[in-house]
């Protein structure tokens, strides 16, 4: 088969089957038209004005595939979103999905950026993914206006590319401080996540400052408290411990547990002893003691929900001592039997083999 034989079989299965039938088909066809690209992409150049979408869409990605840089330009006033999609990627030589990774900035000819930055300002309802690849591109090409676009996108959730973008445009630092106080808990909550990320012009000590003041607020309290423990803002702890008594508050928990913070343990302890799941858990990450054994033990002999114990003896598995087995022996013989067939499978595999090495730790000093 020569390039005009499978550049008929190509166009021919694209208008007579459904895009899931060829779209990462085709291979022999698509192989034979990389010996001759020039000569491929001029043959399939007409087709970027194909009625069909699916048929412009398809033809976009082979041209990329080919490097048709040139070819492409034409289809970056397409209207479809997703034919634009593609034509971005191909002009500017990055494969689909690999703009999905901020890298370095993309440097190519003013006229071709101005072209490419005049299409991707083009997008505003898409589908997620492309939302998520069209900022990421547009931060590649250090697009002056995303900054401006922020102001005007950044509550709508298509766009949420937005905050980890920001981190990497210059005037990005202070903007994200100023959605942290947004009337929209969501948004406070995303700009809550984007302050994990290295700013580019924004002082780790103002993200942190900014976090601690999240704290105080109910729908933003766990977000905040995640990026404090992710940033390692180990001076923010005793900001955590004023929250952990009164709301129980799971990234308050996981946080200070990361952190193995003894001034927060005797709380934790309590709340183990409660039932709650997430300071059960978050006991894993202490040294084992005697002390929370005891919690553990305690959990294991009167808390009415199954599901809690699970959590119990999945953590006295790794915490406790020989003193501990005979209360694990029964929660394997016992309870594991009501267990969903996901977790009774873990138990009755993993908990025998804990509990005979259990046999041969000490038991902890009391």
């Amino acid at each position: 088969m020569d390039v005009d034989g499978a550049v008929g079989a190509i166009l021919h299965t694209a208008e007579t089957q459904p895009p899931h039938a060829y779209w990462h088909g085709l291979a022999s066809e698509r192989a034979v038209l990389a010996r001759d690209p020039a000569r491929a992409g001029a043959l399939l150049a007409p087709a970027l004005g194909h009625a069909s979408r699916d048929v412009r869409r398809f033809v976009a990605r082979v041209l990329c595939e080919l490097g048709q840089a040139d070819v492409l330009r034409r289809a970056l006033a397409d209207a479809d979103d997703e034919v634009r999609y593609e034509a971005c990627h191909g002009v500017l030589g990055v494969a689909v999905g690999a703009a999905h990774a901020y890298g370095r900035t993309i440097r190519v000819e003013p006229a071709v950026r101005a072209e490419v930055l005049a299409a991707l300002r083009s997008f505003t309802a898409t589908k997620p993914y492309i939302a998520a690849g069209v900022i990421q591109l547009r931060v590649r090409l250090a697009d002056p206006e995303l900054l401006a676009f922020s102001r005007t996108h950044a509550r709508d959730p298509q766009w949420h590319e937005l905050y980890n973008a920001l981190a990497r445009i210059p005037g990005g630092g202070p903007r994200v401080l100023e959605l942290t106080r947004d009337p929209d808990p969501w948004v406070r909550q995303r700009a809550c996540v984007a302050l994990y990320e290295p700013f580019v012009d924004l002082d780790p000590a103002e993200a942190i400052a900014a976090l601690v003041e999240r704290l105080a607020d109910p729908e933003c309290r766990s977000t905040a408290a995640t990026a404090l423990g992710s940033l390692g803002a180990r001076e923010a702890e005793r900001h955590l411990l004023e929250h952990l008594g009164d709301t129980a508050d799971a990234g308050v928990i996981t946080t200070l547990a990361r952190w193995q913070s003894q001034a927060a343990l005797p709380q934790l302890l309590a709340l183990a002893i409660t039932g709650n799941t997430v300071a059960i858990d978050a006991l894993e990450r202490y040294p084992g003691s005697a002390a929370i054994e005891d919690a553990l033990l305690a959990v294991l002999a009167s808390a009415a929900d199954l599901d809690v114990r699970r959590h119990a003896a999945e953590v006295l598995s790794h915490q406790g001592s020989v003193t501990s087995v005979p209360a694990l022996e029964q929660f394997v013989e016992h309870d594991a039997r009501g267990l969903t067939k996901r977790y009774r499978k873990e138990a009755q595999r993993r908990l025998p083999v804990r509990i005979a090495q259990l046999r041969e730790r000490p038991p902890w000093p009391r």
